[in-house]
């Protein structure tokens, strides 16, 4: 945690918790503490099978012991779910975003074996299965790999015939930009970068806690627009990289914005 930050203790969504404490026995007994005033008050439990505690692969032995012996729950594994992005402190692999691939292949299925046109198997392309990733794809950056097989998938879903086989004419590059004449395929590295784009946009001008953490985090002794991208979370790396992408045009954009307003913000400019 970036010492300047108000402290981020917890996340919560709907009926799911992550609490952020320190492994310190004392510390682990006080929050287990408020869990079980909780239950008491509110008659609500904790599903203690479905509960884990996460952390690093290399904390020792006798430490992960004693924290299940206070929590009472399971020691769980990276990379783990939440809010449908895996979460995971390595480099991140293939197999983290296998998921995305089978989601996409199991929509196919219910497809398959039906008489389609060009034209019908482009508007699912462009409004059902490009649609699927947009999600994770606005909240991290998957593999070159992951996003190169889905491009597959799409291309041989597009070029078969009703008994799945086809062979392919074009390229799935080829086919993208419809002022060339193509289909208005759109590209999954080119999605991800407008979406890091406008992620990078929300940081600058929105106050928000997480844009609040990542200000302090990365930016505290630095301009945004100078601050080095070397260290820093795949997410910030991909955002640095959008900021160098667009920086003339967002720069002009900004300038246009005080003149109107009259205003003066030392963050966004």
């Amino acid at each position: 945690m970036p010492k300047w930050s108000v402290n981020l203790n917890l996340l919560a969504y709907a009926d799911d918790t992550i609490i952020f404490a320190s492994a310190d026995k004392l510390s682990l007994e006080l929050n287990m503490n408020v869990l079980r005033d909780y239950e008491k008050l509110s008659g609500q439990l904790i599903n203690r099978e479905k509960s884990f505690f996460y952390m690093l692969l290399k904390s020792e032995v006798q430490l992960c012991q004693e924290v299940e012996q206070v929590t009472g729950f399971k020691r769980g594994m990276f990379p783990f779910k939440y809010l449908g992005c895996p979460i995971f402190h390595f480099r991140k692999r293939k197999f983290y975003y296998y998921d995305l691939i089978k989601r996409v292949n199991d929509r196919l299925q219910n497809w398959k074996g039906k008489l389609l046109s060009f034209g019908g198997k482009a508007v699912l392309i462009n409004s059902v299965l490009q649609s699927m990733p947009m999600y994770l794809l606005s909240a991290m950056a998957p593999t070159t790999y992951t996003l190169n097989e889905l491009h597959k998938i799409f291309a041989r879903f597009y070029w078969s015939n009703k008994y799945g086989n086809g062979r392919q004419s074009v390229g799935f590059e080829s086919v993208r930009s419809k002022s060339e004449g193509g289909l208005g395929f759109r590209s999954l590295f080119d999605v991800s970068k407008a979406l890091f784009t406008k992620l990078w946009w929300r940081f600058r001008t929105s106050g928000t806690l997480w844009s609040t953490f990542m200000w302090n985090k990365y930016c505290k002794k630095h301009i945004t627009t100078s601050v080095q991208w070397k260290e820093g979370s795949q997410l910030w790396k991909k955002m640095l990289e959008s900021r160098d992408a667009i920086k003339g045009e967002i720069c002009v954009q900004e300038a246009a914005d005080v003149m109107e307003n009259g205003t003066w913000n030392y963050q966004t400019l």
